[in-house]
């Protein structure tokens, strides 16, 4: 099977995109062994996941997702910026507002330019799974000690559990000495993603999420709405503001009221190309 597939990227997450509406879809047994195929950084094209769109009665498209592992997810938001982003220019959207249908349900996206698109995060809570809210006073709370410091930490749970750690100035020349033994350590007895955070002003911030090894996907949309969930609760910043990572900026917005995130990003087109997925390697005994 030849498939024609775009690969693109939220920052520094890629992923591939086959679009197989109009088609039909692959032998289910099929589709983790070609997630991981078509995602291997060596042998096949690399990413970290394989979109797969397909034809849907209620919405624009539908929306499969699996990891480079072959790990099929019901909920992702880095996938949905991509596949706005190509339904937008590829036609099958409106101008306006796109439908995808996911496991997870019927998802809501609104366009706001070409290449700008606005989707809902959800609601964040404590460690403890309470609503999450701001914080009376900036010092205090929560302390992480790591090879003999102390560090404050802001926990924020949004899907996974984050923890927030602010510097005054550019932290990422102390990264790499900081973050093996603090993504290494625990929150509350749990694994945590440990995210860096610098602040410019009430309304911008730097941030720098860490991923633990192995830690499986990685989503960045989720680590902003992170860093600005901890930045708004400590009172450093607005409940809106622009989250940025390198030269990837998003806009997340803490609503008020419900408490839902909502992040306006996108995704940039990387290339595009054709992969040839050979299934008789699978079915005649050549295994993943």
């Amino acid at each position: 099977m030849n498939f024609p597939f775009y690969k693109l990227a939220v920052g520094r997450n890629d992923l591939i995109l086959i679009n197989l509406m109009g088609e039909a879809l692959p032998d289910e047994e099929l589709l983790p062994i070609l997630a991981k195929r078509i995602c291997r950084r060596r042998r096949g094209v690399g990413a970290s996941g394989l979109i797969l769109l397909f034809d849907h009665e209620e919405a624009v498209a539908g929306l499969r997702f699996f990891t480079r592992r072959g790990e099929e997810l019901s909920r992702f938001y880095d996938p949905i910026l991509c596949a706005a982003r190509y339904l937008f220019d590829s036609g099958h959207a409106g101008t306006k507002a796109l439908t995808l249908g996911t496991p997870e349900g019927i998802r809501s996206i609104e366009a706001i330019d070409s290449s700008s698109f606005r989707i809902s995060l959800g609601k964040a809570t404590d460690a403890e799974g309470n609503e999450f809210h701001e914080m009376i006073e900036k010092e205090g709370g929560t302390y992480l000690a790591v090879e003999g410091r102390t560090y404050p930490v802001t926990p924020v749970l949004l899907s996974y559990l984050w923890g927030i750690f602010f510097f005054n100035a550019d932290p990422r020349k102390g990264m790499a000495k900081i973050g093996k033994p603090m993504a290494a350590s625990r929150l509350f007895s749990r694994k945590f993603h440990p995210v860096f955070v610098q602040i410019y002003s009430d309304d911008d911030i730097a941030f720098w999420p860490w991923w633990r090894k192995g830690s499986g996907y990685r989503e960045l949309s989720l680590a902003a709405a992170a860093a600005a969930a901890g930045s708004a609760a400590r009172g450093f910043t607005n409940r809106s503001l622009m989250a940025r990572c390198g030269s990837y900026d998003l806009y997340l917005e803490w609503r008020e009221g419900d408490g839902e995130f909502l992040c306006t990003a996108g995704a940039e087109y990387i290339f595009t190309g054709d992969y040839f997925f050979d299934e008789e390697l699978f079915y005649g005994g050549g295994g993943a």
